[in-house]
């Protein structure tokens, strides 16, 4: 019968283990422990690279038509004024003799921002983006833990060089009123992503289960106390138009702003299995939530994080009962539930929260349990594909410094 060659992953919890505790001994007093005389320590293989392509695309907005979003702007405003607002659509003010009053400069500054403001709420409730921002990506590894976001592919994206102008296509001038309907010249854009099918070490496609998406906050393109200054003729695609006139930040201040900006959250979970799948190799939307922008603040933080605690984590150590500032320790032989069968190991992974640069992991193997091999050393709490060779029984010796709260949890294998 021919042997099945289907990858099994089994997960041991160290409480259900009686570990034997070689801290005071720089080797074990068990001639038939592993020891340290093999000649081959290979490394671990560094972290995949990957190279997401992100831009973004102007996306209909919810309530508004397409391709140009429309609206409608109205405000009254005294008698006096009307001189002043009919020359505003004209362009001819020979006859304005009044100053502004401060009723229609309220009024209509009142009209104007609100208009411009529902269009953006209306555009953020459906994830979509306006101002610059600050974008980069991290891994999610199995275990809980993330990598830190990745500042060598940080970049700034601009969705709109600027704040969107609002064209007037008709208007209504009552005595002491005026109605305008308007165009917006731009509309916010959906965020996309490109990421070509990396090269990836066997050993990693079990450890990395996610590539996470982290922006910084979308800054407000209206200036603070943003006013309105009535109408003004502006060329846009080589066409004049008159265009409400209201205060706006500029670009290069809003780009300057998203570059400086480090509170990056996590806006987005891209599952790994897909970038390997080949679903991102063409540029596709990024999978935000609706309304995901309005709750920015209480977004995980893109930041390294350490596993998820573990169940019975604050108990310590099955055979090492209380905190010691350097842990070396070793697991008796181990079948993986498996006894009667030979496996050919593809990885180990330790789950916990310690530091993992700082982790020495070795991986000993044996048939009879008499004899033991070193089948890898590395430094790290993963030990990738190196054993071509079966082995019945297995046996894992790991050295760390452990700061007070630290902890390994489980060990988890991956064999055939």
């Amino acid at each position: 019968m021919k042997k099945s060659t289907a990858r099994r992953r089994v997960i041991i919890p160290l409480r259900d283990l009686e570990l034997t505790d070689l801290y005071s001994s720089s080797s074990p007093s068990d001639p038939s422990s592993p020891s340290d005389s093999d000649p081959e320590t290979p490394s671990l293989p560094a972290m995949p690279e990957i190279h997401p392509q992100f831009s973004t695309v102007p996306a209909d907005v919810n309530g508004y038509a397409s391709p140009l979003p429309a609206s409608i702007v109205q405000f009254s405003f005294p008698a006096t004024d009307h001189e002043r607002v009919q020359a505003w659509l004209t362009g001819d003010f020979s006859h304005v003799v009044q100053p502004e009053s401060d009723t229609l400069k309220k009024n209509m500054t009142s009209a104007v921002i609100s208009t411009l403001k529902r269009f953006l709420a209306a555009a953020r409730s459906q994830s979509l983006l306006a101002s610059p921002f600050r974008i980069s990506w991290r891994y999610r590894l199995f275990d809980g833990s993330a990598t830190a976001p990745a500042d060598s592919a940080s970049e700034i994206i601009s969705p709109l060089p600027r704040a969107p102008y609002m064209i007037i296509t008709g208007n209504h001038l009552y005595e002491t009123s005026l109605q305008t309907n308007i165009v917006f010249s731009a509309t916010p854009a959906r965020l996309m992503c490109k990421i070509p099918i990396p090269h990836v070490d066997e050993s990693y496609r079990d450890i990395i289960t996610a590539v996470e998406i982290c922006i910084s906050c979308q800054r407000d393109i209206l200036s603070k106390d943003a006013t309105v200054a009535g109408l003004r003729s502006v060329t846009i695609d080589g066409i004049r138009q008159r265009v409400w006139q209201y205060e706006s930040y500029p670009e290069d201040y809003l780009v300057d702003a998203a570059r400086g900006d480090s509170d990056m959250r996590i806006v987005a979970s891209i599952p790994f299995d897909k970038i390997l799948g080949g679903e991102y190799s063409d540029a596709v939307p990024i999978p935000l939530e609706a309304g995901i922008f309005d709750r920015f603040s209480s977004l995980p933080k893109a930041q390294a994080e350490n596993a998820k605690p573990g169940e019975g984590s604050g108990e310590g150590v099955n055979g090492i009962d209380s905190w010691k500032p350097f842990l070396h320790a070793s697991t008796p032989a181990l079948d993986l539930n498996r006894p009667e069968l030979r496996k050919t190991v593809a990885s180990v992974y330790l789950n916990g929260v310690f530091q993992r640069q700082e982790m020495k992991l070795s991986l000993y193997g044996s048939h009879r349990r008499e004899e033991w091999h070193l089948l890898a050393k590395v430094r790290g709490a993963a030990i990738p594909s190196l054993c071509r060779v079966p082995f019945r029984w297995l046996k894992v010796e790991f050295e760390v410094p452990m700061r007070r709260d630290d902890f390994i949890d489980s060990i988890i294998f991956s064999f055939s």
